[in-house]
C-alpha cells in the first residue's frame, strides 16, 4: 500500500476509515489516534493524518479544541439527514439534466444497471462544478459504503430514472432511504456484536 502517490494512499485509507466509522465498527465520539489507525492499516503516520483531514471534511470526523480528532456522532437522526440532503443534491442535478437538455438525457443510462456507475455518470454531468464536487464526495464516502450493503431492493437509481417524469422524486427519496436504513441497520449490527 505504501507504493501509492501520498494523495491517492490518504485517500484509500480515508475510504477503510469511513467504512469503519459508517458500519459502527468505530463507534460515534471514538478518538482516532493517528499512531494506531497506522499501525492497524499498516502504513505511516503522514497518509493517516491527511486522511483524518479528509474525514472532517466530509463530517465522519470532528477536531476538537484539544486538536484530537474523534469520530462524528452518526446517531440515526444525522443519517438519514445527510442521506436525505445527498438525494435532494443528486433530484437538483438530474432536474437541471432534464432541463437542458430534455428526457432524453435520462435515455443515456438505459443500459446501466449498477447503482454507482448511474450515481457517478449524474455527477459527470453536473454543469456546476461546486456542486459536482459536494456530489463526489458524498457519493464516494457515503453512499458507496450503503449501495454494497443495501438489500436487493425495487429502488434501483435505473428504476428511478425511468420513472423520473411520474414518480422519480419519490423513487430517489425511497432509494436513498433505503441507503441510510441500511446503514442504520449495519451500525446496530456491529454495536450488537461488540
Amino acid at each position: 500500500m505504501e507504493q501509492m502517490s501520498s494523495g491517492r494512499l490518504s485517500e484509500a485509507i480515508a475510504f477503510q476509515i469511513a467504512e469503519l466509522i459508517l458500519s459502527g465498527q468505530i463507534e460515534s465520539g471514538t478518538k482516532l489516534r493517528q499512531e494506531e489507525l497506522a499501525k492497524m492499516l499498516e502504513v505511516s503516520r503522514i497518509p493517516v493524518r491527511e486522511a483524518l483531514q479528509l474525514l472532517e471534511t466530509q463530517g465522519l470526523a470532528k477536531r476538537l479544541v484539544t486538536r484530537h480528532i474523534v469520530t462524528a456522532d452518526l446517531d440515526d437522526v444525522h443519517v438519514r439527514e445527510t442521506y436525505a440532503m445527498i438525494a435532494a443534491m443528486e433530484k437538483n442535478a438530474i432536474d437541471a439534466m432534464v432541463s437542458e437538455r430534455g428526457v432524453a438525457a435520462l435515455q443515456e443510462y438505459e443500459g446501466i444497471r449498477p447503482d454507482m456507475e448511474i450515481h457517478r455518470m449524474i455527477i459527470q454531468r453536473t454543469a456546476n462544478l461546486y456542486v459536482q464536487t459536494l456530489l463526489t464526495n458524498a457519493v464516494n464516502y457515503y453512499v458507496q459504503f450503503a449501495e454494497k450493503k443495501k438489500p436487493q431492493s425495487t429502488y434501483t437509481m435505473h428504476n428511478v430514472l425511468q420513472k423520473w417524469a411520474t414518480e422519480g422524486e419519490s423513487l430517489l427519496n425511497e432509494h436513498y432511504l433505503i441507503l441510510a436504513e441500511t446503514v442504520i441497520a449495519e451500525r446496530k449490527k456491529n454495536y450488537e456484536s461488540a
